[in-house]
């Protein structure tokens, strides 16, 4: 079937391309038809001039004989008219043939002065008639050589009529060869179209006998598709109700676990408070020793990390249900600082890091809690991942009308490689704290979502064995 479509094709481009040439051929022939139509009116004007031109020089000897012979008159009139048209044929006749070279030579070197050697001879026998007599002009006419000038002429005029005629036949001949070739690139193109509209049509009965089949076999597969479609349908419904009945189970089991989370965060926020109380009551008794106020700092700290592991608990139960209500007031920045830090100090004495503020600015608008445990988790692993002896910077400026805070501690950084990862909740890197304090992974998940929830932004650098800075972007409107 292929090779058929392509020998359609071909025929059909053929047959066009034969179509177009037949019609290149046809205006060309019909403009050679013009040619022809031309040169015969040329032939015959020419023809016709040849012999208006003799006649007018018959005219003129007629008129010199009639004169010479009855002394009559009148004969000059005829004579006169003879030889007043000579002269405009034998120009109408020059622009006739001046196409042809050969039928201009002979006209010029032969016709012409044959024409006016006959107007002389006659010129001279009227002349001697008159001035002396009829024997005299007599004399000139027995000679006949005016006679042999017409005979001349007349063999002359035949020669250009026979040029002109060859000229005819040469132009009809070509015409002729044209007209052929037309008609038998046209008889070829309306073969081709012919034979190819046949081909066509035997093609496109057996692709439409093929088309039928196949359609008949689509509808078959067609009943089968959707009898499985409905099939599949039928499951996938069974399957969405399962789906359905697991995620409202799923739901009230994620409402259950929110529901514990806050109650055993508050049950156990109960119980550290008294364990710090205790804490602050043993470090007022002067007879303790130094070494049980050192385990009592490290309760402490304890005691402090586990509350901040419990309020992360929350945040995270708060944000997850979207009950996280933010409430912007001015902020009176050095008692927020002094009270941000003050939980960390003991932890920092321990580890002999030393912790700086820059402060540039008084008050900021923001709310107080959600920044205060933005930062409670930055500082809180600033301490963790620093090094002794190292120091910790916390800044706070403004910029385009934004607050701007940074932290940035001395610690051991974090690898290139795990960067993207500092957000994730429960990521566990490779870096360790240097304490050997515990670490959730929780601290800066909390962070990025409560800065969020601020409409703020905040981003991390850090270098390996350098240090660490975690920038934080408020609008402070």
């Amino acid at each position: 079937m292929i090779n058929k479509f392509k020998l359609v094709y071909f025929l059909l481009t053929l047959s066009i391309i034969l179509t177009v040439l037949s019609g290149i051929i046809t205006y060309y022939n019909g403009l050679q038809n013009k040619e022809v139509v031309n040169a015969i009116i040329h032939a015959y004007n020419v023809i016709h001039q040849s012999e208006k031109t003799v006649s007018a020089l018959r005219d003129m000897e007629t008129g010199q004989r009639g004169f010479s012979i009855s002394n009559d008159s009148s004969y000059l009139e005829t004579y006169l008219v003879g030889k007043a048209n000579i002269k405009f044929y034998l120009d109408t006749l020059t622009s006739l043939v001046g196409d042809d070279p050969r039928q201009l030579l002979l006209l010029e070197n032969h016709i012409k002065p044959s024409a006016a050697l006959k107007e002389a001879i006659t010129d001279t026998t009227i002349s001697l008639f008159k001035n002396h007599g009829l024997q005299s002009a007599i004399h000139i006419i027995s000679n006949k050589e005016g006679k042999a000038v017409m005979d001349t002429i007349r063999l002359l005029m035949a020669d250009v009529a026979q040029l002109e005629g060859s000229l005819l036949n040469t132009r009809t001949l070509r015409w002729n060869n044209i007209k052929y070739w037309e008609d038998a690139i046209r008889f070829s193109s309306f073969g081709l179209i012919g034979l190819t509209s046949f081909i066509a049509l035997i093609s496109l009965k057996r692709k439409n006998e093929q088309n039928r089949n196949l359609l008949n076999s689509l509808k078959g597969m067609n009943e089968d598709l959707e009898n499985k479609v409905v099939q599949r349908t039928k499951e996938l419904q069974s399957e969405r109700d399962k789906i359905t009945k697991l995620n409202e189970e799923l739901k009230a089991l994620n409402q259950e676990k929110d529901h514990f989370i806050g109650v055993a965060s508050h049950d156990l926020k109960a119980p550290i408070i008294g364990i710090q109380r205790m804490v602050e009551v043993i470090r007022l008794q002067r007879e303790n020793p130094i070494k049980t106020l050192e385990y009592i700092s490290y309760i402490d700290e304890s005691c402090q990390s586990l509350q901040r592991l419990i309020t992360n608990l929350l945040d995270i139960n708060k944000i997850e249900q979207g009950l996280f209500v933010i409430e912007k007031e001015t902020i009176e920045i050095k008692p927020f600082i002094a009270k941000l830090l003050k939980p960390f100090e003991t932890l920092a004495e321990l580890k002999k890091i030393k912790i700086e503020v820059a402060c540039e600015i008084e008050k900021a608008n923001s709310d107080e809690d959600v920044l205060k445990r933005i930062l409670d988790n930055l500082v809180s692993n600033a301490i963790k991942f620093s090094r002794p002896n190292s120091k910790i910077v916390l800044k706070l400026s403004e910029g385009d009308g934004k607050l701007i805070v940074e932290i940035k501690d001395q610690g051991i950084g974090i690898r290139d490689d795990e960067l993207a990862l500092v957000f994730r909740k429960f990521s566990k890197l490779s870096n360790k704290p240097t304490g050997g304090e515990g670490s959730t992974g929780l601290g800066l998940a909390i962070a990025k979502e409560l800065v969020e929830q601020l409409e703020g932004e905040i981003s991390i650098a850090s270098e390996q064995n350098v240090g660490t800075t975690v920038t934080l972007t408020f609008s402070n409107g």
